[in-house]
């Protein structure tokens, strides 16, 4: 399908807040979003996401703050009214029409010509591999296909914004990594400005050109995928984007001594608090190096307690001598060459980290 030529949408959220009795679910966001990418709004249950995207779409109010998107202010207007198109997690299609009257419902009721009707639903089902479903029902189909059609009755009247809430949630695990890999392909191909609301942060990393990261109401870090999983703005950040082990310790001269470990760097006290000063080490498990013998002071004793072989990595459980469980990821190469076995005395070093004072500045060493 040829991409067609219309105005995208780019979104401007100033000092949005919204309340429901006495919960608030957004409190004072701002967030931009440039025409033409493709946006993921990223956290756990309850922080937000759902409500900022339903506000942008215009399907909910908020109660202070504004919404632009290309430039026109949007507070009271509904979804129709400027251009938007929205997929819901669980596909909302119409059950008693077909996959063909499903996909063109928003052109007829916008009194399309038929034969343009017929020529732009035929265009979506090919691009979306429709291609001899027209006739059947929604209950006819997989929960993959459900979702396609979805995505094309959503696009068959052209909008300059795509919002999806959760739209892979209702697939299994297999099924949902093909669609977001081929979501990320559509939008290439398309170009149009695209929101998506999830809280699986494998999704958010592989398909977003940005990710915004949210909790509480609150929007937490902006950035690149590489930005946010590389250099998170806060320990929410850091935690909530994958595997980590944290270790509580303190700050003394050149070094943070954090359970048995100590992390060398002749500026951290200046940079992260003076001698004395309680911070937390983050450490990601595949930035943690198990040897078979103490290569240098910063290494310390452990046991083998667990060992779990994970596709192309395996997941070993550590315990220190101080009793505090260590999540190592090796590549099998590594794991092989180490022959690790449980009950096994190994030591273990971080090979970077992440450091958090209680300022609640961060510095990675």
């Amino acid at each position: 399908m040829t991409p067609r030529h219309h105005t995208q949408a780019g979104i401007r959220v100033r000092a949005v807040s919204r309340s429901f009795g006495g919960f608030q679910a957004l409190r004072d966001v701002d967030l931009d979003v440039r025409s033409g990418e493709l946006i993921a709004l990223l956290g756990p249950s309850g922080s937000g996401k759902t409500t900022l995207l339903r506000i942008i779409a215009g399907l909910e109010s908020h109660d202070t703050g504004s919404v632009e998107i290309a430039g026109r202010e949007t507070t009271g207007a509904d979804a129709g009214a400027h251009g938007i198109g929205f997929v819901f997690q669980h596909y909302a299609l119409f059950k008693h029409m077909t996959v063909a009257d499903n996909i063109g419902f928003a052109l007829r009721m916008r009194k399309a010509k038929k034969t343009l009707i017929a020529t732009r639903v035929a265009e979506l089902m090919a691009l979306f591999r429709l291609d001899g479903l027209a006739a059947r029902y929604p209950d006819e189909l997989s929960g993959g296909q459900r979702q396609r059609v979805a995505l094309a009755r959503a696009l068959a009247s052209e909008p300059e914004l795509l919002l999806l809430d959760e739209p892979f949630g209702a697939l299994d695990a297999r099924v949902r990594q093909e669609l977001r890999r081929w979501l990320r392909r559509l939008h290439d191909d398309l170009g149009v400005t695209t929101v998506f609301v999830t809280h699986d942060q494998e999704e958010a990393l592989e398909v977003a050109d940005r990710i915004v990261v949210m909790n509480a109401g609150r929007i937490e870090q902006v950035g690149t995928p590489e930005e946010v999983f590389g250099n998170p703005a806060n320990e929410f950040v850091m935690t909530f984007l994958g595997n980590v082990n944290v270790f509580h310790g303190r700050v003394e001269e050149d070094r943070i001594c954090v359970g048995g470990l100590a992390l060398t760097d002749p500026q951290l006290a200046t940079r992260v608090g003076g001698p004395g000063s309680v911070a937390k080490a983050y450490v990601r498990p595949y930035d943690i190096e198990v040897e078979p013998q103490r290569s240098s002071e910063s290494a310390v004793a452990a046991t083998v307690a667990f060992i779990n072989p994970v596709g192309s990595n395996v997941k070993v459980e550590l315990v220190t001598a101080d009793g505090e469980s260590v999540l190592v990821e090796l590549d099998r190469e590594r794991h092989r060459g180490l022959g690790l076995v449980r009950d096994q005395r190994v030591y273990l070093r971080p090979r970077a980290a992440t450091v958090f004072p209680n300022e609640g500045l961060d510095y990675s060493i």
